[in-house]
């Protein structure tokens, strides 16, 4: 499984990155979230208002490409992201986007997950996603965050019975302010996990678990406990 979190670009006469990434996930699970697509922002739960204008509130972000379609929403007002500048999403420190319960990492060889973004301070850990069940932190599946240190940490168990395992980069490379693309690979079939930071791999693990993911999982983007990603970049 693949999830993306991306912009439109184009270089030269290439193909796009939306091109790029709408081949990658053809006839996939996988999904892409687009901040910068505004027909895939609203400013409500039910997907009938959209967004028009920097700094609206975003209550709903559908999902894109693949086999099926998913809406992260959240429905307290108090708890919405940004569109910051009609391009990407800004979380203030008790935002989050949310799919709420759902199998899409059920019996999954391996999942991929890429992002851009930054974060504009390290005071406390900032959360990028978490896939747990229940939306607790403590029963995470898959945790992505940019720890006080710098680093980049994911955490993953492929069961709830599983002890799991985290990938730690070095500390230092993350810098608030500026801007990063973050990748965090999980492989059940041979046995590892990754992250790579700007396409270099900074952090591997051994990572095992039983087979057949068979629980509702919940998936949170841009929270974590009491922090979170300030913005969400494409």
């Amino acid at each position: 499984m693949n999830i993306a979190l991306m912009r439109r670009r184009r270089m030269g006469g290439s193909l796009s990155l939306s091109a790029q990434v709408e081949a990658i996930l053809a006839g996939t699970t996988g999904f892409a979230l687009d901040p910068s697509d505004l027909s895939t922002l609203f400013q409500d739960t039910a997907g009938t208002v959209p967004v028009t204008t920097a700094g609206q509130a975003v209550a709903r972000i559908n999902s894109k490409w693949g086999t099926t379609a998913y809406e992260f929403a959240q429905a307290a007002a108090a708890n919405r992201p940004a569109s910051s500048d009609l391009r990407s999403l800004a979380f203030a420190v008790d935002d989050l986007l949310d799919i709420g319960s759902n199998r899409f990492f059920s019996n999954e060889v391996g999942m991929t997950f890429t992002a851009r973004v930054v974060v504009d301070t390290l005071a406390a850990a900032q959360g990028i996603i978490n896939v747990s069940r229940g939306g607790s932190t403590t029963l995470s599946r898959w945790l992505m965050q940019v720890t006080s240190a710098g680093q980049l940490s994911q955490f993953c168990r492929r069961g709830d019975g599983d002890p799991g395992n985290t990938a730690s980069s070095a500390g230092g490379l993350i810098t608030a302010g500026v801007p990063f693309t973050v990748q965090g690979q999980v492989n059940f079939a041979t046995d590892v996990a990754r992250i790579l930071l700007n396409g270099t791999e900074v952090a591997t693990t051994a990572q095992g678990g039983t087979s057949g993911q068979t629980r509702l999982l919940q998936s949170r983007g841009g929270q974590l406990s009491a922090t979170c990603l300030r913005a969400l970049r494409h």
